[in-house]
């Protein structure tokens, strides 16, 4: 539980910032898609700042008709191009508001994972690198800032700490 000064200052924090109005999406951002393959199923990305949005157009892992429509013939799918605009705010906020260590690279974020339940955010080890996983279905304002705020936990762990979250992870993959 926060004490009643912290409250108040994420209480302020908020108030002005810019978490509830996401920041537009660049408009240097350009899906680039290419052929699937079963290693890479994930064949289209979308390059923010900060995270790398990629999902898949065709196959098993495909998004939905609504999620790859684009509504505002701007060229970039709804759902990708929503969870990019959420997350570059969400890391605005954290970094720049809170005042929180950034993670050190480029996250990428898989969108329609499937070992991602509700939602996985995967530290950097030494064997792998960090990242997210998002479900088919999920709630953008809530889903992606939720897991990228986990990235910015993990920049506080040190490598020793990080032994359970690869537990966690074999689990995770055993039990899908």
């Amino acid at each position: 539980n926060l004490s009643g000064k912290a409250q108040a200052n994420v209480g302020s924090a908020l108030a002005g910032s810019t978490l509830t109005a996401p920041v537009a999406v660049s408009a240097l951002a350009v899906p680039t898609c290419g052929a699937p393959t079963l290693i890479n199923p994930f064949n289209c990305q979308l390059v923010g700042a900060h995270v790398l949005i990629k999902w898949a157009n065709s196959g098993k892992y495909a998004l939905s008709a609504s999620d790859l429509a684009d509504d505002d013939g701007d060229g970039v799918p709804n759902l990708p191009q929503a969870t990019l605009a959420s997350m570059e705010s969400a890391w605005s906020f954290n970094a720049n508001v809170l005042n929180m260590q950034a993670p050190s690279s480029r996250i990428p974020v898989l969108l329609n994972h499937p070992f991602a339940n509700a939602g996985a955010s995967l530290p950097r080890t030494w064997l792998t690198a960090a990242q997210i996983w998002l479900p088919g279905t999920y709630t953008v304002s809530y889903a992606s800032p939720h897991e990228l705020f986990h990235q910015f936990q993990w920049s506080y762990m040190t490598a020793a700490t990080n032994i359970p979250s690869l537990v966690s992870l074999a689990t995770l993959q055993t039990t899908n």
